[in-house]
This record gives C-alpha cells, sequence and structure tokens, in this order.
C-alpha cells in the first residue's frame, strides 16, 4: 500500500466529496429554519427506503465494477467490464421502474410523492453506477468535479424549491432527484460510458456471473449496513412518529461530517488495498494505517464538539432546539461505523466477502433486537443506544477475526482512551456557553493542525502538482 498514492486519493476524493457530503452540513440551518421536522422525518424515511432498495435492484453490482476493472491490465478489458456492469443494472432498473409504475398507479390515488422517490432511487443507483465506473477507470478529477457539480445544482434547487415556493417534502425530494440527475448528465459526458454499453457485442454472461458472485455477498452486507443505521427510522416513525424521526434526522446530519470523511478515507482505502493485497508487506501496513485512521477520526470529533454546541446556541425556538443531547453518541456511532468499514477492507481484499456479510448482519441484528425490545422503555434513546451496541459489536467481530484469520492486530488502548477523553470533553463543552466554546474549540483547532502539518502540507502540495492518479 503506497502512503503517497494514498494521501493522494484522499485528496482528490476530499475535493469530489467535500461539496457532496458535507452539502448535507451545510443545509442544516435551512433544515432549522425552513423544514418542518415533520418533513424532514419523511424524507429521511424515503432516504433510508432507498439506501436500502438501491443495492438489492441492481445487486451492488458497482462493487464488482470497481474491482474487476482495478484487477484488469489493458484499457479494452477494462472498458468491457464497465459494459457488462452499466447493461445488467440498465435492464434491471427499467424492469424495476415499469413494475413499481403499475404498482402505485394501481393501487395508490395520490402518488405524486410516491412517484418522486421512484425516480430518486432510479437517479440514485444510477449516480453510484457512474462514480464507480469513474472511479474504477481512476478518472479522479472528473469524479471529484461531479461531486461539486451536482451539489452546487441541489444547493440552487433546495433554494428554489424550499426557501422560495416552500415545496417542504416534495420539494426535498425533487431537489434531491435533479442533483443526481445532474451529476450522472455531467459524467457521462466526460466519460462517454453510454458508447461503451450500446456498442454491437454480445453480453459476456460468464464475466457478469463472475461479477454477481463476487457482488451478491455485499448486497446483503449493504442491506445489513442499512439495518445498522437506517432501520431505527422505521420504528421512530411507527412507535413515535414523523416528527420525532425530523428530530432525530437533524441531530444526525452532525454525524454526516463524520461519515464524510470516513468515506472518503475509505473510498481511497479499499483502492489501495484491491492494488497491493498480495504485497508481502500488507499486513503491517494495513494494520498501521487502520491504526493511524483510529486515531484520525477520534480527534476530528474533538474538534467539531464546540463547534456543535456553539451552533446550536443560535437555534431560537425551532422544531430541533433540544435535539442537542443526540448528538454527542450519534457521532460516537459514526466512528465506531466507520473504523468497522476500514477494518473491513481486508475481506474485500482478500475476495472474503462472506466474512464481512457474517460480521455486518450480527452487528444488525444486534442494533435491530435492542432498538425493538427498549423502544417503549427508553424511546428515542433505545435506537441510538441500539446502534452504537451494534456498530461495536460488529468492528470487534470483525477485528477478532482478521487477528484469526490475517495476523492483523489494532490499538486498542488508544482507542478506549480516545473515547474517554470525547465524553469528557462533550461533557464540558455541553455544560458551558459561548465564548468557552470557542476558546476551547480554537485550541483543539490549532493543536491538531501543528500535529497534523506535515501530512496537510503533503496533500496541499499533491493536489497543487495536479496529479490525478
Amino acid at each position: 500500500m503506497n502512503n503517497s498514492s494514498f494521501i493522494r486519493k484522499i485528496g482528490i476524493y476530499f475535493i469530489g466529496n467535500f461539496s457532496s457530503k458535507m452539502f448535507s452540513a451545510l443545509l442544516i440551518p435551512i433544515y432549522a429554519f425552513y423544514v418542518s421536522s415533520r418533513d424532514l422525518g419523511y424524507f429521511d424515511y424515503y432516504q433510508s427506503i432507498m439506501l436500502m432498495l438501491a443495492p438489492i435492484l441492481v445487486v451492488a453490482i458497482w462493487e464488482s465494477i470497481l474491482k474487476f476493472v482495478l484487477n484488469e491490465q489493458t484499457q479494452k478489458r477494462k472498458n468491457h467490464v464497465i459494459r457488462t456492469g452499466v447493461l445488467f443494472s440498465l435492464a434491471m432498473l427499467t424492469i424495476s421502474y415499469l413494475l413499481s409504475m403499475m404498482f402505485f398507479l394501481i393501487f395508490f390515488n395520490n402518488y405524486n410523492s410516491w412517484f418522486l422517490l421512484i425516480n430518486m432511487i432510479l437517479l440514485y443507483t444510477l449516480g453510484q453506477i457512474w462514480l464507480y465506473s469513474t472511479r474504477a477507470l481512476q478518472k479522479n478529477k472528473i469524479f471529484a468535479m461531479g461531486g461539486i457539480i451536482s451539489t452546487g445544482a441541489n444547493l440552487l434547487f433546495i433554494l428554489l424549491f424550499i426557501i422560495i415556493f416552500n415545496f417542504g417534502l416534495k420539494g426535498l425530494l425533487l431537489s434531491f432527484f435533479l442533483g443526481q440527475l445532474t451529476l450522472i448528465i455531467y459524467l457521462e459526458k466526460k466519460t462517454n460510458i453510454l458508447k461503451l454499453v450500446f456498442k454491437n457485442e454480445k453480453l459476456d454472461v460468464l464475466l457478469l456471473k463472475r461479477m454477481l458472485k463476487y457482488s451478491a455477498p455485499l448486497v446483503l452486507n449493504l442491506v445489513s449496513i442499512w439495518g445498522l443505521s437506517s432501520f431505527g427510522r422505521f420504528i421512530i416513525i411507527y412507535f413515535l412518529g414523523a416528527e420525532m424521526n425530523g428530530v432525530y434526522s437533524f441531530a444526525n446530519k452532525f454525524s454526516l461530517i463524520v461519515n464524510m470523511l470516513g468515506t472518503i478515507v475509505n473510498m481511497a482505502f479499499i483502492e489501495e488495498a484491491l492494488i497491493a493485497n498480495k504485497d508481502s508487506d500488507f499486513r503491517l501496513k494495513f494494520e498501521n494505517q487502520v491504526n493511524n485512521m483510529m486515531k484520525i477520526f477520534m480527534e476530528f470529533c474533538l474538534i467539531l464538539i464546540p463547534a456543535i454546541v456553539i451552533f446550536y446556541k443560535f437555534l431560537g425556538n425551532t422544531d430541533y432546539n433540544e435535539s442537542l443531547i443526540l448528538v454527542f453518541p450519534l457521532i460516537m456511532y459514526a466512528i465506531l461505523n466507520i473504523i468497522s468499514t476500514n477494518v473491513a477492507t481486508v475481506y474485500q481484499a482478500k475476495e472474503q466477502t462472506n466474512i464481512l456479510l457474517f460480521t455486518t448482519v450480527i452487528g444488525a441484528l444486534v442494533n435491530v433486537v435492542f432498538s425493538i425490545v427498549f423502544i417503549n422503555i427508553l424511546g428515542i434513546w433505545s435506537i441510538i443506544l441500539g446502534q452504537i451496541i451494534g456498530s461495536f459489536t460488529m468492528l470487534l467481530t470483525r477485528t477478532k477475526i482478521a487477528k484469526l484469520k490475517f495476523s492483523i492486530d489494532y490499538n486498542w488502548k488508544v482507542f478506549f482512551l480516545l473515547i474517554v477523553i470525547y465524553f469528557s470533553i462533550s461533557f464540558i463543552c455541553f455544560n458551558n456557553g459561548f465564548w468557552i466554546n470557542i476558546l476551547f474549540g480554537i485550541g483543539l483547532l490549532m493543536y491538531y493542525l501543528l500535529k497534523y502539518k506535515k501530512n496537510l502540507y503533503q496533500l496541499a502540495s499533491m493536489f497543487r502538482n495536479g496529479e490525478d492518479k
């Protein structure tokens, strides 16, 4: 695993994902003052449905596109893999779209929001296919620019449909739909993937079978991840109502900042692991990278805490001003989930996705059972504690199996120490005023800027050099 390549890829993906992933964080003030907790609750609920169905509809073929293209040596073979994956996806999505439209037209009189949901799922799934194909071809700057352009479009539509026209839930759905459409159009214009798809060639059935054999276990893994992260929305909607789901969703937006960083690192990490998994020193490098990332994620979250507390001081009498107490454990859940995802990269690199699936199912089951059993006793806290316990179970299982199979070990002492520091700082910031949090935040920021100045300088230098690969 090449450290310079790893850092360079993080830089490229940061540019693309800063816009798309941070977009949810940047929208927090708009949600706070222009979107009711009920509308936000239902939008979050629809997104949960989308994240569950997308990998099922196309058997998570995007994962196979990335792996198989990176393992091919010639451009012709790379194009062949992409063509096979995209053709399969288009066929599956066409069938699914027609069936779902018939279903809602027959059984629902008022189907406007459901119609937008169907299109949202379709465009999100296609967006994943085009994004993964772009990454597989290592057109990283195009990938990054696509994130920036689609986010700009999404923001424009949010301003138009939410603030100006006050469309509420339908405005949120329509904005997401159009943002994904913008992304696909841009990536297609730059990569010409459809030209590969509509070549006069037969579908390579044997290749498709190999790709589906690899991605099929990942479908169950992604659905299990959905069970770990999103199943709680269904419980909240059913037992506590859409308004409470909106409050939960708002508090959870801050964990998206952590997820943004984790997604960026994991995108680079999985590519490096897939390429370098046969290197003689793979185990040691992998172990060191995961241990380092554990510390970086935790330290990044320490900087976030005072900033979030300061933001809540400005919320006033909105639907969300009492949700601050939920933010701190939700960020901890995000940390556990991200570290667990990075640990699981070894199973994808070694093509042992069955272990990945097993550990995810275990974590999801723990979360679901705990949430259902305690919902009437603990209320919203049953969902949050269920997620934390489930994600920790998944992390613990993955690390134990990795140690047994690959002799990979992790620095648990430092990790648990950082957890204690995290909740201690959360307690201090929660119970202090505006200026104390500002001073505390500046102090933490300066400390970590000095600590990682060499890494930041290396990242900036690589991006200035204009490297794309």
